[in-house]
């Protein structure tokens, strides 16, 4: 979060953030955006820190962090100031806009470096600076582990032992200590995050060096105190009101009702895991009665649902479904592609060469990219079948997916229509021939028949012109 541990110093109620830059030397920091566009801000009397002005146009302008001026330059200047903060991220974001004199509105630094890039700004390095460390600010420290304790002077014949925990476990585990009565007269300084501020969770996460980060800020801060102005009490101080609290506390078969729908039948399946955020798994349960936590926030919960779902698929499927390693090793099969690939017993070919039970030419054109194999169809003589194939390649996973489809049956009537059809075509043929001829014979008696017919007809023409002649 937004550095500072959101408490106050008692001498000087002053502290920093950190901004990361690029040589490495990265100092406490809040950039706020003036109400106004145009408007100058002017730092604080209690934060020591300097602030830039508006800028307009292009150019350059400064950008001073704690005292600390850095250069940067780019187009489309808007107005920016830099200030230093006084509590954490949560309270502070929302006291911004709120209070008279206070910024307009806070940002944190994964918000501030996007800003950065999107206006084009790049922070000009100016080498090392620390003789320019102003002598008087010991507050700086805030933002490291133990920056707290730094800041104060402590009497050396105090009968409290001061003493620093930082990260979220410890923290939890001092206060269900204190909560206990297990840890009198201490001064506990406390930070949720592991390394205080500087390790917060919205700092650039690519760029995170605890020890850079750690000597950076302490290399910047001085060993004395800011010289303030005292602050009007009323500024310091801020009232709250306690939240309502109506949840009532879930009976044990309410808690046991959830747990069973998390899987958790048995004590020895409440794996007490944390991966949740809670201790153990009735906590998370009592959470889940209440309404502050959902059921899907069990990893363990979540893995065994999703290798149900998994193995219910594989189980069910109609398809074959065929795993391979990139070595062509069987990593898994279901049951209907061993039935089309006739293997009887699961272990004898898990781990085995994808070889022993069909050809693997078709993995290797994908592996290696030769082709792709989608619906494609070819015969198996070892097992007598046609088998339809698709291979899909999971270069993350590093494995082949095969998902196969028995066309057998499909082939064998394709066959049986395809022979129907030349016999149907053979007879056709026959048919048309023997037509042929039956025409063939019939159109040669029907010309021996003219011929005799019009021979007859010519004599019957020969006798009646003779009969004519004798009269």
């Amino acid at each position: 979060a937004h550095s500072g541990n959101g408490i106050q110093s008692g001498a000087t109620g002053n502290n920093e953030a950190s901004l990361p830059v690029s040589d490495g030397a990265d100092r406490p920091v809040r950039v706020v955006i003036p109400p106004r566009p145009g408007r100058r801000t002017s730092a604080s009397p209690q934060t020591g820190s300097a602030v830039s002005g508006s800028h307009a146009g292009g150019g350059t302008g400064a950008l001073s962090v704690g005292g600390r001026e850095r250069t940067f330059a780019g187009n489309n200047r808007t107005p920016v100031s830099a200030q230093s903060g006084r509590g954490g991220v949560g309270s502070s974001r929302n006291l911004a806009g709120t209070v008279q004199g206070m910024p307009a509105r806070e940002l944190t630094f994964e918000e501030l470096a996007r800003m950065f890039a999107s206006k084009n700004i790049r922070l000009k390095q100016h080498g090392d600076i620390s003789h320019r460390r102003n002598p008087n600010s010991r507050a700086r420290l805030f933002p490291t582990a133990g920056g707290i304790l730094k800041t104060m002077d402590i009497p050396p014949d105090t009968e409290y032992t001061c003493m620093v925990v930082d990260g979220i476990h410890n923290c939890t585990s001092a206060l269900d200590d204190i909560r206990k009565g297990n840890i009198t007269h201490c001064f506990i300084e406390m930070s949720a995050c592991t390394g205080s501020c500087i390790g917060g969770p919205v700092m650039e996460k690519y760029r995170h060096s605890p020890v850079r980060h750690y000597q950076s800020v302490v290399n910047f801060a001085g060993p004395k105190d800011f010289k303030t102005e005292p602050m009007d009490k009323k500024l310091l101080a801020k009232t709250y009101s306690p939240l309502p609290y109506s949840r009532k506390t879930p009976s044990r078969k309410e808690i046991e009702d959830v747990l069973l729908k998390m899987g958790k039948q048995r004590p020895e399946d409440e794996l007490n895991c944390g991966s949740c955020g809670y201790d153990t798994c009735r906590e998370k349960a009592a959470a889940v009665c209440q309404g502050k936590a959902e059921l899907n926030m069990c990893l363990p919960f979540l893995m065994a649902n999703a290798e149900q779902f998994t193995s219910n698929i594989l189980e069910n499927a109609p398809n074959g479904i065929l795993v391979l390693n990139e070595d062509y090793e069987v990593q898994e099969i279901n049951p209907a592609a061993m039935e089309m690939l006739q293997v009887e017993n699961k272990q004898d070919v898990l781990g085995s060469h994808v070889i022993y039970i069909m050809d693997p030419d078709a993995f290797q054109d994908v592996l290696e990219g030769r082709r792709e194999v989608r619906n494609y169809k070819d015969y198996y003589p070892d097992i007598d079948k046609y088998l339809e194939m698709t291979i899909i390649h999971n270069p993350t996973a590093h494995t082949l997916l095969a998902i196969l489809l028995d066309v057998t049956e499909a082939e064998h009537n394709m066959l049986e229509k395809e022979k129907l059809s030349r016999h149907t075509a053979e007879l056709t043929d026959q048919v048309v021939m023997k037509q042929a001829r039956i025409v063939q014979e019939i159109a040669s008696l029907l010309g021996e028949t003219t011929a005799e017919t019009k021979v007859a007809l010519t004599k019957l023409k020969e006798s009646i012109a003779f009969e004519r002649e004798s009269k």
